[in-house]
C-alpha cells in the first residue's frame, strides 16, 4: 500500500487545479530579460535580411537557433515549455507577431537588394525590436487575462 496515495477524487482534482494555477502564475510573471533578448534576436533577424548572401541566411538561421535556445532556457528556468500558441487569444497575438515579422523581413530583404536605401534595414530592425518587445508584453497580458494567472 502506498502511504502517499490519495483515493479521494475531489482532493486529486484540487491538487491538479493548484498545480495548473502555479504553472500559469509562473509563466504569467514574464521576464524583461527574456523580452529584451527576444526583441534583440528578432531585430537582428529583420535587419540581417538586407545583408548579402550568405549573411542574410546566417541571420535567419542564427536567429532561429537563438530563439530555440532562449525557449529552452525559459523551460529549464520555469519548468514548463511555452510555445506562445496557447491559450486561444494569446495565440492570435503570437500569429500576428509572426506575420508582422515576415513582412518586416521581406521589406528588409527588398531594401537590401535595392542598394539605394542603406538606412532602411536599420530602421526596420528598430521597428522589429519595438514591435517584438510590445507584442511580447501584450502576449503576457493576454495570457494572464485568459488564464486568470497572477503576474
Amino acid at each position: 500500500m502506498n502511504p502517499h496515495r490519495n483515493d479521494d477524487p475531489a482532493a486529486a482534482l484540487t491538487a491538479i487545479r493548484q498545480a495548473q494555477s502555479m504553472v500559469h502564475d509562473k509563466v504569467a510573471q514574464g521576464s524583461w530579460r527574456f523580452d529584451l533578448i527576444y526583441s534583440t534576436v528578432a531585430a537582428v533577424m529583420v535587419g540581417g535580411q538586407a545583408a548579402p548572401l550568405p549573411f542574410n541566411v546566417l541571420a535567419s538561421g542564427g536567429g532561429a537557433l537563438a530563439l530555440m535556445l532562449l525557449m529552452r532556457s525559459w523551460a529549464q528556468k520555469n519548468g514548463v515549455m511555452v510555445t506562445g500558441v496557447t491559450p486561444k487569444k494569446a495565440r492570435w497575438v503570437a500569429f500576428g507577431l509572426g506575420g508582422l515579422f515576415l513582412i518586416l523581413m521581406g521589406l528588409s530583404l527588398y531594401t537590401g537588394r535595392r542598394g539605394d536605401m542603406i538606412w532602411a534595414p536599420f530602421a526596420l530592425a528598430a521597428i522589429g525590436f519595438v514591435c517584438a518587445l510590445a507584442l511580447s508584453r501584450l502576449w503576457f497580458r493576454v495570457y494572464r487575462a485568459e488564464t486568470g494567472a497572477k503576474g
